[in-house]
């Protein structure tokens, strides 16, 4: 009977050991930079100077209320990286075949020795594993430098010239605020004339449990100046010189108590703004084509 028990204990044992391995599952934010746009789940950006996004969706296209912005300008977007990548990234070549670039000797009239990116509203109590591609078809050799820090700094470093398979990959804590910088370099051992470097796509993974801090809802006052009506919900303002509002109402049409009045004049209204903006600033035509505008020389008799 003794002997037969050994048998099924050692059975037992083999199977839960594959149960513990795959226990902690894992949530992930997918990120391509560049104007190749990957399909959902990905997100997206295509403005390698200022880009944001303010709440990032996971892989299963829910909001996880992280953020992401361009805090140190690249210098434009490379579309000549590799797209037909090893299978082993698992990444679509919309994502590989274009990136963020920066360079330290003058190029398309501009230096960006550095370009970086600042993560925002992550748990300051997990960790969250980060895997970064970036390439270029190239045939010398293009060493990006890749720094995160959070509460942790760790650095990484690739040859992105035609790159296919290698990632910059590294674990961060969030600082105590919930930010994590990564910040983009030439290495080294970079040997390219302008020192270019590169950024083409995050993939962010974390614990599928944790819990992104509650994000306060504000509530908002929409003024537009000049004589181009928004409408409500917002405010508009169409004297320059002595305009006086009592009781500003908030978007959702709520009464504050708040009060604004132009108590420093100013010239008349410029009509001449644009009328594109982008759109993720969240102002319409009608507010930012025109203001109340001031000057110091004499214009228009005064």
């Amino acid at each position: 009977m003794k002997q037969n028990s050994y048998p099924i204990f050692a059975a037992f044992i083999f199977l839960l050991f594959p149960l513990i391995g795959f226990s902690q599952v894992k949530d992930t934010v997918l990120i391509d930079f560049g104007d190749n746009f990957s399909p959902l789940p990905w997100n997206n950006i295509s403005d390698p100077i200022s880009g944001a996004i303010v709440d990032l969706n996971n892989q299963k296209q829910k909001a996880t209320g992280y953020s992401i912005e361009v805090v140190d300008p690249f210098n434009n977007i490379n579309r000549n990286g590799m797209t037909a990548t090893d299978p082993s990234i698992d990444m679509p070549s919309s994502a590989t075949g274009d990136s963020f670039f920066g360079n330290v000797a003058d190029f398309g009239g501009q230096t960006q020795p550095t370009g970086g990116v600042l993560f925002k509203n992550l748990n300051p109590e997990t960790d969250y594993y980060f895997e970064i591609f970036g390439s270029r078809e190239a045939t010398d050799y293009r060493e990006t430098k890749f720094v995160a820090t959070g509460s942790n700094i760790d650095s990484f470093f690739i040859n992105s010239a035609s790159n296919v398979s290698e990632l910059a990959i590294f674990t961060i804590k969030p600082t105590i605020n919930g930010q994590i910088t990564i910040l983009v370099s030439p290495g080294p051992n970079n040997n390219n004339a302008s020192k270019f470097f590169y950024m083409g796509a995050i993939r962010m993974s974390y614990p599928e449990q944790d819990v992104p801090p509650v994000v306060a809802v504000r509530d908002s006052i929409l003024i537009d100046f000049g004589d181009n009506l928004s409408g409500s919900p917002w405010i508009d303002i169409i004297d320059p010189v002595g305009a006086v509002v009592e009781n500003l109402l908030t978007n959702t049409g709520k009464q504050t108590g708040y009060k604004l009045a132009v108590t420093d004049a100013f010239n008349n209204i410029n009509r001449a703004g644009t009328l594109s903006s982008d759109p993720s600033t969240g102002f319409p035509p009608t507010a930012s084509a025109d203001s109340f505008f001031g000057n110091v020389a004499d214009f228009g008799g005064q």
